[in-house]
């Protein structure tokens, strides 16, 4: 069901049921799922719309940690698009910022719940920046999934996906055409070190765990988003 209120502003909370990717069992398949839909142009006095946003937030009802920080993740993006958008625009700027948030999911079951937030923004320059988090919940063990627990059969698991990673990314992006002077090759090195901070964006399916790497992170702007599968089943 959609709501929208009449205004400048258009909001609307859609309800969803038994939503799921990637859930082979139906009877896993029974996570309520909130989505809160923000869609509008702002001026903040200004004559010409200062930016525009269209957010689509999900919340989980029955289960409020999880759902406090996709909030708190969405909204502190959100500020700070909105302050960058307004210093664009008081600098005289005529471009128009902009700012998208979604999501989508890897697995909505009882059991685990792992979601990922992809934002993009825009205040000005030649190109807009992507924004990703994740946020897997296991809900027998009523606590946030790491990596550790994922892959808790390795002597080190940051040891391991920095390997499984290095090894996908430097056979996907290095060749001698495309990187004669070795410059990807140390991005990718140290993108993918074995660090938390490296492997922070996670998604798990029933079958593989996704690492995410922001632009730039592991690779020349140009490349984009990376995304390392490693096979899983837990």
């Amino acid at each position: 069901m959609t709501r929208k209120y009449v205004g400048a502003a258009l909001f609307a909370a859609a309800l969803v049921l038994c939503g799921c990717a990637g859930v082979k069992d139906a009877a896993d398949a029974a996570v309520a799922v909130v989505v809160h839909i923000e869609d509008m142009p702002h001026t903040d006095g200004m004559p010409d719309a200062a930016y525009r946003l269209h957010t689509e937030i999900p919340s989980f009802p029955a289960y409020e940690e999880l759902s406090s920080a996709i909030a708190r993740t969405a909204e502190r993006w959100r500020a700070s698009f909105i302050e960058a958008a307004l210093d664009t625009a008081a600098a005289g700027s005529v471009a128009v910022c902009e700012f998208t948030l979604s999501w989508r999911s890897a697995q909505l079951s009882p059991q685990r719940i792992s979601v990922l937030l992809e934002g993009y923004q825009y205040t000005g320059g030649a190109n807009g920046m992507p924004l990703l988090a994740s946020f897997t919940w296991d809900s027998t063990e009523t606590r946030f999934t790491t990596l550790e627990d994922l892959f808790s059969e390795q002597a080190d698991a940051y040891e391991y996906v920095s390997a499984y990673a290095r090894e996908e990314l430097t056979g996907r992006l290095c060749t001698p055409e495309s990187d004669p002077d070795g410059t990807v090759r140390r991005m990718i090195e140290a993108g993918t070190a074995p660090l938390p901070e490296n492997f922070g964006v996670f998604t798990v399916s029933p079958d593989a765990v996704t690492i995410y790497f922001n632009k730039y992170q592991a690779a020349p702007g140009s490349a984009g988003v990376q995304t390392v599968q490693i096979p899983y089943r837990g």
